[in-house]
């Protein structure tokens, strides 16, 4: 999950939002998205079941499929093996359905040229690109290490919350230290959530 800065959005901060929100008469949460309900590989440890794990198990549902938004506003999912668009911007005739994960992702294709332009904020859209669309969390962590070398605060911090959530928290705190020094607002929480005492955890310049 990314915000409008492509800054990844954690299932906590989810879990924030939606409890601030939720009305008493809400019975269910739907998290529209790509792959939220089911992940490709099989693995059970879904978007939605961690959300609805932070929750205290409120029911969450979500999709099984890469998800598509039609003129009126009504939602499919479907599970191609690969898509094929002529070179450039994703674009669609007015009126047709669109790919919601190929709007982000058409940039990955573009990365080295975005670099080469010394366009960090691109490198980093084109980061979410291959997570959300080519489905490769990899690749997307080197697009972000990328554009933080670039001076990229969100690609520092993505990098870290990737890290983080493989388990590799020496890594991450490294990438989120120097996510901090770039002026992340988010980076001082997310390393006290890794166990940084945070009077070690000083404002970056």
């Amino acid at each position: 999950m990314y915000d409008a800065e492509d800054r990844i959005v954690t299932v906590e901060e989810m879990a924030t939002v939606i409890r601030a929100k939720r009305s008493e008469s809400d019975s269910r949460v739907h998290l529209a998205g790509s792959w939220t309900a089911a992940r490709p590989d099989g693995d059970a440890d879904t978007l939605v079941r961690r959300l609805s794990e932070a929750l205290g198990g409120f029911p969450v549902d979500g999709s099984d499929g890469f998800l598509w938004l039609s003129a009126a506003g009504e939602l499919r999912t479907t599970h191609q093996a690969f898509s094929v668009w002529k070179t450039g911007p994703y674009a669609v005739e007015r009126g047709a359905d669109v790919l919601m994960p190929l709007v982000a992702g058409w940039t990955g294709d573009f990365e080295d040229r975005f670099a080469s332009e010394g366009n960090a904020a691109a490198v980093v859209r084109a980061g979410v690109g291959h997570d959300v669309f080519m489905l490769c969390p990899q690749r997307a962590r080197a697009s972000f290490e990328r554009a933080a070398e670039m001076g990229s605060a969100i690609g520092a911090y993505n990098a870290g919350l990737m890290y983080a959530d493989t388990g590799d928290h020496a890594t991450a705190i490294a990438w989120l230290e120097k996510a901090r020094a770039l002026g992340e607002p988010k980076a001082g929480a997310a390393l006290v959530r890794l166990g940084e005492p945070p009077a070690a955890v000083q404002p970056g310049p």
